[in-house]
């Protein structure tokens, strides 16, 4: 058997050898005048030309591929034959594998949420995968942005989600939320919120000392109920707020501050002091131009803040202080003009 497929290829090699050697032996017709080959010359050579050539560049690509197989593969044709088609048979284990079997699929059980804090609800979030189409999803194609996105939508607080594969069927999510920076409690409510910098509501059991007081001034957000990781205002405005209000106790760290009041309607704040003045400001403008202003006051009247002698301090126009005494007329004023605020007054 093997002599005989030695001489097939034998005659085969032959046979090309006479069909192409006579084609790139005939020469190319040259110019009589500068030497050159002429390109106008018979067509069907040069085809005959270009073929041949065509045909030794391929012959010679296999041959130098050929010569990186082992040399039983190489004196057994068989032997290649047989490992294309393991190789073949591999390659379409693997795709089937990958995209067909369940062996790759996402499962419930093998999924792990876990939270670098105590504001986010793991909870919440498996549901939050559960909507995304998480579960039984190939995991070399699962949808990564989407997680992030289903679960930022029922708990904006959250600020990072990073999402780890565990080979062959799980997943490792790990949630960072934003930073509480007030705490609140709700008019009508018992319970306690945390307010975080990115103006998300988080249910909180009890008060937190440690943070400063925050008072919501929104009548339409408060009547819609349900607040738990609700935004009470875009994140770049709770910014600004928490910069305000530490703009002003670095300015007077001798002041104390009550709590923050902030209006979102007419986007302004309110920041009593715990010695009876209140400090009025503007959101949409400089803060910063507008504690400056206080400062500037502060230097022309030493002490005004600790004293209290004035009911109220408006500093709304930037580098400008309105000042009003009388705390009866001055208490009248602000019921007038923000009487859900002011009920008191």
């Amino acid at each position: 058997m093997k002599k005989r497929l030695a001489r097939i290829r034998i005659a085969l090699a032959k046979t090309l050898a006479q069909a192409f050697g006579r084609d790139s032996a005939r020469k190319t017709p040259k110019s009589h005048t500068t030497g050159k080959r002429n390109l106008f010359a018979d067509s069907g050579e040069y085809r005959s030309r270009r073929r041949s050539f065509s045909f030794r560049q391929h012959l010679n690509r296999i041959r130098s591929f050929s010569a990186l197989l082992p040399r039983p593969v190489r004196e057994r044709p068989e032997v290649g034959g047989a490992l294309a088609i393991i190789g073949i048979l591999l390659l379409a284990s693997s795709v089937y594998l990958a995209g067909f079997s369940s062996y790759f699929r996402i499962a419930a059980s093998r999924v792990v949420v876990e939270r670098t804090d105590t504001l986010s609800d793991v909870n919440i979030a498996y549901k939050s995968l559960e909507n995304a189409g998480t579960y039984g999803a190939s995991i070399f194609t699962v949808n990564e942005d989407r997680i992030r996105s289903e679960i930022t939508s029922l708990q904006p607080n959250v600020e990072r989600v990073e999402v780890d594969r565990l080979y062959p069927q799980g997943l490792k999510i790990i949630l960072s939320s934003s930073e509480p920076i007030f705490s609140t409690i709700l008019p009508g409510e018992k319970w306690s919120y945390l307010v975080t910098r990115n103006g998300v509501l988080v249910y909180d059991k009890s008060p937190n000392p440690a943070l400063p007081r925050f008072e919501l001034v929104n009548p339409e957000f408060l009547e819609a109920g349900f607040y738990d990781y609700r935004p009470i205002t875009e994140s770049d405005i709770m910014v600004r707020i928490d910069e305000t209000v530490a703009i002003l106790a670095e300015s007077f760290p001798t002041v104390r501050i009550e709590k923050v009041r902030y209006f979102a309607a007419e986007n302004e704040l309110h920041i009593p002091l715990e010695s009876g003045t209140i400090v009025i400001t503007e959101l949409s403008s400089s803060t910063e131009r507008q504690i400056a202003g206080l400062g500037v006051l502060d230097t022309a009247k030493p002490g005004i803040l600790e004293r209290g002698e004035y009911t109220y301090i408006d500093l709304r126009v930037s580098l400008k202080a309105f000042l009003c005494r009388d705390r009866a007329a001055c208490l009248a004023n602000l019921k007038r003009i923000y009487p859900t605020a002011y009920t008191d007054a």
